[in-house]
């Protein structure tokens, strides 16, 4: 749309689709406007405006080739197809206008902001116009090089600046990449007249979407269609009951906010930064916080940067009186004669110490720190995602590694989530197992007649025949759904998106010869209300309307659930003649299984018998036939199926109307008064937040179309509450009166039982082999499942998580246990079976209070709460809702158990690559600061043995290049052989401790004896006459011995930087194994690393003479540093080698990998790391437990 098309009306943009994008933002902000939504012709105009369709949605189908942007398809029937391009153009597209990547320059200015680079950079500066002063008053050509030192540290400076900037903005990139990624997902919408999924990032303003529990609004809009649909919008008005949808109640959707229930249809109105989370989110763009592991680091580092600030003041106060006291004993200061220090030297040597003294602050300071933790958590969470886990909260990566319990759910992460039905009974009494016997129900069941009038007597009916029955069930799993075909564009293959459950039941119903896209399609065939499922009622309603061949009509209730929940709503049951499944019968046979009853599976039971009538029967459910169909429901159990229950019920047209508008309206009559009076207490507090207009929009019925019409209601009220609630007297509609929670308990009463089939989700391949590597990692698994106590058993067993010393429980019997009860229950606990959302959370709750690091993974709604109290959450990336996903550290992008070790395995290398960066670092900076400390003291200049600029060359190997040679370590398994650390435990462990004191040990050693027994070690005579390395040095010293010097101060050099090259060898392992090596070969990163410091160590030390103040060495002396460094390694076994009791500790090596535990912590090999970490924590913390309150 150009500007020449766009007409203005009073200062408002009008676009050519009959609505202005103000317009449409005015329905939702800054407050909800019906009189807007009424003045745009309600949801019809609204629909009419925007050129959609309620039943077919937009028309985006493939694009006609050699027409760019031109959109081909079936068009709607409105007859008039939707122009995305004129679209985006008019309303803008569902994306954030993304944040102005930081440029190389902005990292640049960030790092000159730190004081050292600051104070080293104004330093160097001041020294370098000193040195030109210098040089320009020296009159020998030859002594003209003053300069050189404060430039070679400005250099020095900017390769800092720019190596650290250039890392920052890779991890920059990185990240972007990752947050894109994680940000990205799909919502159920129709195009073309079929139900898609469409990325959030391909919504357009006008297109349809549908609405499910758990689904988190991508973007604003408006209701069309609702049933029981209930959004929770605390996060944007602040209210924090769930607000109703639809219906006589707020027709409004806000992008952000949450479907707590129901479902709904709704029209897109608000896209990317004109919805009302844009704008929110629009002005709540933050920079990402440290993780805890950061800021205890940055802790250290303070620490450390404080002592290093007070060592180089009391160098510089040292070296400065020091040189005071010797000029004044010699020649004095003055410009009377040349011997005599003039203002100029003064002030250069005054300069050259602060310079020491900064460069020993830059060495001491650890800025590598914070940058260790930064990219180990860039390389894992990018390595992380090619294992299928999506890192959403940065600190979780961390945490993971130590987590001691993790409570999974079994659907989807310990199984594959491919539901298939394998098994079931229609009428109790005819059984099927196997696809084969699936594809011949209706031969099975065609010969099924009802039984006679004479055969039934009592409370007995005659029932359906087979094939009326089938029909009946198959009818249930079409309209009792909300699962739908899809095609997959890639493949060109249809798939089932939805419920796995319902997945499976529909392609049951395909196996078994029904068309369910048919069915659903049949004109004869109403739906007239449906109750989704909820985790709380844990099964799903659908009242259809079906008109009878004879032309008359009968309303019909299917219901679907768990069989111990849906049989308490029955009390009758079809029974059909026996006929048993060949297949069942030759399982039994081969496992040798016998039935409860003790029948053979093949023994047909009496005629005329429950368990074999002569016809079709409508039975009472007795107790009797109660005890049959729990016989029934273990035996699918003990094979590790699900059970479905298929209930139904049908009314006359006449009955329903009658309970309708009768008992039924009454109750919800008394259940309506009593949430208005509620509501009145609040509806100050209310009406604040949402101010409505006099004239809202009331949603009902429209008989002549089946759609939804909008009626403007005058009633005398501003609050959103009274003006759906216009008199205490008002009649509620007969939607209302359907629509209403209260309703569904209400018409599920006396129901009839059909079928219980049994759907199986296998074991994922792997999930037995990752629940062991936990137990070995000292991690204790524990299934928490919505599945009956016998399926839920049998498979943990296979996974390897029940054993016969553990407790398996249901979920009301464990929210029944006193406190006391629970706390001495929850260590023994490994299945939790029936178990609802709130049992998670508090199971979650008492574990943490037990000292635990808890992980918890969930895919449902109402996982949220555990996934957010838990220590890290991982939710389903394939199966999870968004609501989940938002609550959830962690996504498992292929929703396996063994993505969940995987994230244990790179919890643990992250923690492991940081400490070895610190045991490396700490050893480096105190050998350096006490080196540098001690050579410029006993130096007769004043001179360190280490230059400022040396100093800087090792502060950039230290800070930048171990960083990220430790940093980018692979995990190995031998991480998952020792158990996670306390919450308590200390960064700094007393087997690093050790590594890093005893290194400084050896490199201060070596490198002081270099410096005062050098010359003899290497022969230098003439060093050695004019008093050594530390003697006065003097302009008629014979040039012999100023090269002798020279090169001794680059052996010391030079031997330094080899040592902290194979100390980054040696600090490759925190635990007493002696294999450093090990591994090395997998990461190239690293011996590229170390073969690139040495080559540069090399150039610095042959040709970095002007520079480095270093000259070139011989082949022995080549020899002697790298044999003097290599020392670090010999040196690091011994270390490794001598025990911890030495030092008073009472640790002892751990048996499998050298770690350490307390004496009070080694396991009993018989009971293993799983039991004992567990035992152990139980013993040490459950005396400290505090009471807990559930919410």
């Amino acid at each position: 749309m150009t500007k020449d098309d766009e007409v203005f009306y009073g200062g408002e943009v009008k676009s050519d689709f009959g609505v202005s994008r103000d317009s449409l933002v005015e329905l939702v902000s800054p407050n909800k406007d019906v009189d807007a939504l009424v003045n745009l012709g309600a949801v019809s105009g609204l629909v009419t405006a925007l050129r959609s369709d309620e039943t077919h949605g937009l028309s985006v189908g493939r694009q006609t080739p050699g027409t760019p942007g031109a959109i081909t398809s079936d068009a709607p029937p409105t007859g008039q197809p939707a122009d995305a391009d004129a679209r985006i153009e008019a309303f803008g597209v569902n994306r954030l206008p993304s944040v102005k990547p930081k440029s190389i320059f902005y990292f640049i200015s960030r790092a000159f902001k730190d004081k050292i680079i600051i104070l080293l950079s104004v330093v160097a500066a001041v020294s370098l116009g000193i040195g030109i002063y210098e040089d320009v008053t020296t009159k020998d050509p030859n002594d003209k090089v003053h300069w050189i030192e404060g430039f070679s540290v400005l250099v020095a400076v900017i390769i800092i600046v720019l190596v650290s900037s250039i890392n920052d903005l890779q991890k920059d990139k990185q990240f972007r990449a990752l947050n894109a990624k994680k940000e990205d997902r799909k919502v159920k919408g129709i195009r073309d007249g079929a139900t898609q999924l469409i990325s959030i990032y391909d919504i357009l303003v006008g297109d349809i979407l549908l609405l499910e529990p758990g689904d988190v609004i991508a973007a604003d809009g408006v209701v069309i269609t609702a049933s029981g649909l209930k959004c929770d919008e605390s996060s944007a008005t602040g209210e924090t009951d769930a607000i109703k949808k639809g219906g006589a109640h707020d027709p409004f959707i806000l992008s952000g906010s949450k479907v707590s229930e129901g479902i709904g249809k709704y029209i897109v109105t608000g896209v990317g930064e004109h919805s009302f989370f844009g704008k929110i989110m629009m002005a709540m763009r933050t920079e990402s916080e440290d993780t805890p592991l950061q800021i205890k680091l940055d802790g250290i580092a303070e620490r450390i940067a404080k002592l290093g600030a007070a060592v180089a003041i009391l160098v510089f106060v040292t070296l400065f009186v020091k040189y005071i006291i010797i000029v004044l004993k010699t020649n004095g200061f003055g410009n009377d004669y040349e011997a005599q220090e003039s203002g100029a030297e003064v002030a250069a040597k005054l300069i050259k110490i602060l310079l020491t003294s900064i460069a020993i602050v830059a060495v001491a300071v650890p800025e590598g720190l914070p940058l260790a933790v930064t990219l180990s958590l860039a390389y894992a969470t990018t390595r992380m995602l090619k294992d299928n886990n999506l890192v959403r909260v940065l600190s979780a990566c961390e945490t993971m590694g130590n987590a001691t319990t993790i409570c999974s759910d079994k659907t989807g992460t310990l199984t594959q989530n491919r539901m298939t039905v394998v098994a079931g009974v229609i009428g109790k009494n005819s059984v099927f197992e196997g696809d084969e016997e699936m594809t011949h129900l209706p031969e099975k069941l065609r010969g099924v007649l009802a039984a006679s009038e004479s055969s039934a007597s009592g409370r007995q009916q005659p029932g359906p025949s087979g094939p009326d029955l089938l029909r009946v069930l198959m009818e249930g799993v079409a309209h009792n759904s909300t699962a739908f075909e899809s095609r997959d564009e890639a493949t060109g293959t249809f798939e089932l998106v939805g419920s796995k459950t319902e997945a499976a039941l529909l392609e049951w119903s395909r196996k078994a010869g029904f068309d369910f896209m048919k069915m659903r399609g049949d004109a004869r065939v109403t739906v007239i209300q449906t109750w989704p499922f909820s985790s709380e009622r844990k099964s799903m309603a659908t009242l259809i309307k079906v008109e009878r061949e004879d032309g008359t009509s009968v309303y019909r209730l299917h219901v679907k659930g768990a069989p111990e929940i849906v049989m308490k709503y029955c009390d009758r049951v079809v029974l059909l003649p026996f006929s048993a499944s060949p297949t069942a019968v030759a399982r039994c046979a081969r496992d040798r299984v016998v039935p409860s009853h003790g029948r053979a599976s093949d023994a047909v039971p009496t005629e005329g018998s429950r368990s074999n009538p002569s016809g079709s029967l409508i039975y009472p459910l007795e107790t009797k036939l109660q005890q049959d169909y729990s016989e029934i429901i273990e035996a699918f159990a003990v094979q590790s199926l699900r059970t479905i229950c298929l209930a139904y019920k049908e009314f006359e047209v006449a009955e329903l109307e009658a309970l309708v508008n009768g008992p039924l309206k009454d109750v919800i009559v008394g259940a309506k008064k009593a949430e208005l009076s509620q509501k009145k207490v609040r509806s100050s507090a209310i009406s604040g937040m949402t101010s409505f207009s006099t004239l809202p929009v009331i949603v009902e019925p429209n008989a002549s179309s089946n759609t939804l019409g909008v009626v403007a209601v005058d009633v005398d009220s501003s609050s959103f509450v009274d003006s759906f609630h216009s008199s205490d007297d008002e009649a509620p509609s007969a939607s209302d009166i359907l629509a209403h929670p209260v309703t569904f308990f209400e018409l599920v009463k006396n129901l009839i039982v059909g079928s219980i089939v049994g759907i199986e989700d296998p074991l994922r391949p792997g999930v037995t082999e990752a629940v062991k590597a936990c137990k070995e990692a000292g991690v204790f698994v524990r299934m928490v499942t919505g599945d009956n106590i016998v399926t839920a058993k049998s498979i943990a067993a296979k996974c390897g998580i029940y054993h016969s010393n553990g407790l398996v429980m249901e979920g009301q019997d464990f929210r029944k246990l006193s406190e006391e009860d629970m706390l001495a229950t929850i260590p023994k606990l490994q299945v939790l079976a029936r178990s609802s959302p709130l049992d998670k959370q508090i199971l979650v709750a008492h574990l943490k209070q037990l000292g635990e690091t808890v992980a918890v993974t969930g895919d449902g709604t109402n996982d949220g709460p555990a996934l957010k109290m838990a220590d890290i959450g991982f939710s389903m990336g394939i199966a999870g809702t968004e609501v989940a996903k938002e609550a959830s550290s962690i996504i498992l992008m292929d929703d396996s158990f063994s993505s969940v070790v995987k994230a244990i395995l790179w919890g643990r290398s992250v923690n492991d690559s940081v400490k070895k960066f610190l045991q490396f670092q700490l050893s480096v900076n105190i050998s350096a600061v006490l080196i540098t400390f001690i050579s410029a003291l006993v130096d007769s200049q004043e001179s360190s043995a280490l230059t400022v600029v040396q100093l800087l060359w090792v502060n950039l190997i230290m800070d930048t290049f171990a960083a990220l040679a430790l940093a980018t370590e692979l995990p190995t398994n031998e991480l998952l052989h020792r158990p996670p650390e306390s919450k308590k435990a200390p960064l700094i462990s007393l087997t690093m401790w050790k590594m890093i004191i005893g290194q400084a040990f050896l490199q201060l050693s070596i490198n002081l004896v270099l410096l005062f027994a050098g010359p003899r070690l290497f022969n230098f005579q003439e060093l050695i006459n004019v008093g050594g390395v530390l003697g006065s040095v003097s302009p008629n010293d014979p040039p012999i011995a100023l090269h002798q010097r020279a090169v001794l101060k680059t052996i010391i050099f030079n031997t330094f930087v080899m040592m902290q090259l194979f100390s980054l060898v040696n600090s490759r392992r925190i635990d007493s194994n002696v294999n450093v090596g090990k591994g090395i070969i997998r990461n190239p990163l690293f011996y590229c690393i170390f073969l690139g410091i040495a080559a540069a160590q090399a150039l610095i030390v042959e040709f970095g003479d002007v520079a480095f103040q270093t000259t070139s060495l011989n082949g022995l002396q080549w020899l002697v540093c790298i044999l003097a460094g290599s020392l670090t390694l010999p040196w690091g076994v011994i270390i490794r080698l001598i025990p911890n009791d030495l030092f008073g500790s009472t640790e002892k090596p751990s048996a499998q990998t050298g770690g350490f535990l307390s004496s009070e912590q080694v396991p009993d090999r018989r009971e293993g790391t799983f039991s004992f970490v567990r035992r152990h924590r139980t013993v040490r913390t459950a005396g400290s437990a505090t009471p807990f309150s559930t919410p």
